[in-house]
């Protein structure tokens, strides 16, 4: 009996254990937004709008090509696919990567059949796909993800302090020439594989996690100046998001959940601490404090190495560098 398959984001690039290639369910994943960049492109050649699309019509492209298929008829071809497709277009319209766009009357009969229409959120991951083809065009498609990201992140009398941030942030990225790091960040975010929604790529994405240390410290540096530009209150629902983020890692991360628990209840209406769960070598216990959410962020990011898990500081107790700030 085979096992359900998880739908998530990871899901569309996952890869076999055994060789590292993508495997056929993510292909297939793929292959749908391939379609949806290509219907995209040859309406605007033709200076069209409408990208919706049926079931049959997304499978008859899918089959053209593929061996051995040239003979069957365009039933033959679809109708075999026609389970798989049809689930594969429900699971990304629960992932809002594509939407039902109405219905239309069928070729044959008098019923009508769904049409479906690729949301900004999956033209984005449309071209993240792209970005994986070695004989891709890089600036083409930091063009096109810029413009999607910009257009997701409009600001508007409703938007949110982190929409606000990030609308100003890319729009840095963009001026400063650095928006291809960015595209990278994404890259990276698809590669880890911990992907389920779209809000975790763009949360991975405000962790600037990059791999090269002056890249994040430079990023980094770029956070701050954005945040210092913004309304004393939007900075202050951003250092509470900053709060709440580094805690809930920190949760997954702490030894003892209930003292942690106990100290972060504590520090709950100070936006801009964060509740930490210390370990000091030289009292040998673990020590649960407040740190400044800017001071730990900039900390983490400037003195961050590859298998560094710890950073050092004062212990208030016994007075000695001796204690480890965890890395989360």
């Amino acid at each position: 009996m085979r096992t359900a398959e998880l739908v998530s984001i990871g899901s569309i690039f996952s890869r076999r254990e055994k060789d590292g290639q993508y495997t056929n369910s993510a292909r297939t994943s793929q292959s749908i937004f391939k379609y949806c960049l290509s219907l995209k492109q040859n309406q605007q050649s033709e200076n069209g709008n409408n990208q919706s699309f049926t079931w049959w019509e997304v499978t008859d492209w899918l089959t053209k090509d593929i061996s051995n298929s040239s003979d069957k008829s365009t039933k033959d071809r679809v109708e075999n696919l026609q389970r798989t497709i049809k689930k594969k277009l429900q699971n990304l319209v629960d992932l809002e990567l594509i939407q039902i766009f109405g219905n239309r009357p069928m070729t044959k009969g008098t019923g009508t059949t769904p049409e479906y229409q690729c949301t900004k959120f999956g033209y984005l991951v449309a071209w993240i796909i792209e970005s994986f083809d070695k004989n891709c065009d890089e600036k083409l498609i930091q063009n096109e993800i810029y413009i999607l990201v910009s257009e997701i992140f409009t600001i508007n009398e409703h938007s949110s302090a982190s929409n606000i941030f990030f609308s100003k942030y890319v729009k840095k990225c963009n001026d400063a020439n650095e928006f291809r790091n960015i595209v990278s960040l994404f890259r990276q975010a698809i590669s880890d594989g911990n992907i389920v929604k779209m809000t975790d790529l763009f949360n991975y994405i405000w962790r600037l996690d990059f791999e090269d240390l002056n890249t994040r410290i430079r990023f980094n540096n770029m956070f701050f100046e954005i945040l210092d530009e913004l309304d004393p209150a939007i900075q202050n629902l951003i250092l509470h998001a900053l709060k709440l983020d580094i805690e809930r890692r920190m949760k997954a991360a702490a030894v003892n959940f209930e003292k942690f628990e106990q100290a972060r209840f504590m520090m709950k209406a100070d936006y801009n601490k964060v509740a930490l769960e210390c370990f000091c070598k030289e009292c040998d216990r673990f020590i649960y404090l407040a740190s400044d959410v800017r001071d730990y962020r900039k900390s983490v990011v400037d003195l961050y190495s590859e298998g560094t898990r710890f950073l050092y500081g004062k212990c208030s107790q016994c007075n000695t560098d001796s204690l480890l700030f965890p890395i989360v």
